[in-house]
């Protein structure tokens, strides 16, 4: 079926058509009209070394923080395998906030890459300030834990200040878009499905009324149709009683009187 012959099926069937359709187009303005656009903010922290690296104490040991060996780059990936855990989302639940967030550290630079998914520009933003506040605390313990010296720890300086980058609208036109190509095809669908059962009906009626015009004798010929054949002729009526005709015990017959034979001896003088 090519697109002409599905144009021609849906106008001959619009009685079906169009009701489905009305019923996709509200389905589909429905959602558009309930469903909200996402925001997307996003922010950078930098893990800064610490201006001193070592020192020595009056007992002549050098203290050092154990924190600088691995180098910033594994600082910050350890940081976003703590961030991924289950204390972030946990802190983040509780202030309802956004649970659509990724934490990524930069492959190149010890950077910490931030970003949220929220249904209001503050939600997003608000996400990625404590995400934010988080690695500031976490960078501390880790190196509190240590009793590293305030001089010789790492640091945190953000980079790009949590800010709202887009509007995820994609995510929006896609659902739409979505929603109004099933109910079309779900239309297209139902439709043909009608059309041939129809026609289905319209063969099996045909077929019966081949075999009725098969069934008379001498009405038509081996393979005609009931429209082409005309009525079946009229047969004659059938006497019953008649000598040779077939009794047909359907009808009624009726036999006239006889009249009575004279009796013997009446009428003479």
């Amino acid at each position: 079926m090519d697109l002409l012959e599905l144009i021609k099926l849906v106008i001959r069937r619009w009685y079906v058509a169009l009701p489905l359709l009305l019923v996709a187009t509200t389905t589909t303005l429905w959602t558009a009209t309930h469903m909200q656009p996402e925001y997307r903010a996003s922010s950078q922290v930098l893990l800064v070394p610490p201006a001193l690296s070592a020192d020595t104490d009056h007992l002549g040991v050098t203290r050092i923080n154990p924190w600088l060996g691995p180098g910033l780059k594994n600082v910050a990936r350890s940081l976003v395998v703590s961030l991924q855990q289950g204390g972030a989302a946990v802190i983040i639940a509780g202030k309802n906030l956004s649970k659509s967030y990724t934490v990524t550290a930069d492959p190149y630079l010890p950077i910490i890459n931030l970003a949220a998914v929220g249904h209001s520009e503050d939600i997003a933003i608000q996400t990625v300030a404590e995400l934010t506040e988080l690695v500031k605390q976490s960078v501390l313990q880790l190196q509190v834990r240590y009793k590293v010296p305030e001089i010789e720890r790492i640091t945190t300086q953000v980079i790009d200040e949590p800010s709202l980058i887009s509007t995820q609208s994609n995510t929006f036109k896609r659902v739409v878009g979505g929603f109004a190509l099933a109910g079309l095809l779900i239309t297209l669908a139902l439709t043909i499905a009608f059309d041939g059962y129809v026609r289905r009906g319209r063969h099996r009626l045909a077929e019966a009324a081949n075999a009725v015009v098969a069934e008379v004798p001498g009405y038509g010929s081996p393979g005609q149709s009931l429209a082409t054949a005309g009525p079946p002729p009229d047969r004659p009526p059938v006497l019953a009683g008649v000598q040779g005709a077939p009794a047909n015990n359907d009808q009624t017959m009726i036999i006239p009187a006889q009249p009575k034979a004279p009796a013997s001896g009446e009428g003479k003088s």
